[in-house]
């Protein structure tokens, strides 16, 4: 007698006819069950598949960001550098008396730019350099004071003299700096 609940499929399917008599049967729900399994790990596949892509443009993408920031972080420290020589040649420059720091730092990058990690001795040298080649950039040893701006008048004769020859000129001009001039005189001859 025959097993009529489940028919039998071989084992292998192929599209040729097996000659083998002993191939081995598997029962028609144990191979939909296989079919359903496969078709599930295949999509599984597919949606790790397309993870994968997924992730390897993101990572594609973060590392053009990294070599961005890397290439502005050295841009930065560049210029980081550039600064603190500038500021370190500006008190050499102050140091050794130069009276336009501007202009002796260009002509000293144009004639001879200095090396990035050049300590002061070098900026020092550099300076001197400049100094015998241009002494015109050299300010004077004692720097003079400035001069008064405006003077004060000198008159002679007493403060009433002051203030009747102030009154006079305030009169004769009409000009309000000799008013107010006669005005402060005859305040403090009170």
């Amino acid at each position: 007698m025959t097993d009529l609940t489940e028919p039998a499929v071989p084992a292998e399917p192929s599209g040729e006819a097996s000659s083998d008599p002993h191939a081995r049967l598997v029962p028609v729900t144990e191979s939909v069950r296989y079919r359903r399994r496969a078709q599930q790990a295949e999509r599984r596949v597919e949606q790790l598949e397309q993870q994968l892509r997924e992730t390897q443009t993101l990572a594609e993408s973060r590392q053009q960001e990294l070599s961005t920031v890397q290439s502005q972080q050295q841009a930065l420290s560049e210029r980081l550098a550039r600064t603190e020589q500038s500021r370190r040649l500006e008190k050499v420059l102050d140091a050794c008396g130069v009276i336009d720091a501007e202009a002796a730092q260009l002509l000293l990058e144009r004639s001879a730019p200095l090396p990035a990690d050049a300590d002061d001795s070098a900026l020092r040298q550099a300076v001197e350099g400049l100094l015998a080649e241009r002494p015109y950039l050299r300010g004077p040893a004692c720097r003079p004071l400035p001069g008064a701006t405006a003077s004060p008048r000198t008159r002679s004769g007493g403060p009433a003299q002051q203030v009747a020859e102030a009154a006079r000129q305030a009169a004769q001009t009409g000009n309000r700096r000799d008013l107010a001039q006669y005005l402060r005189l005859r305040r403090q001859v009170r």
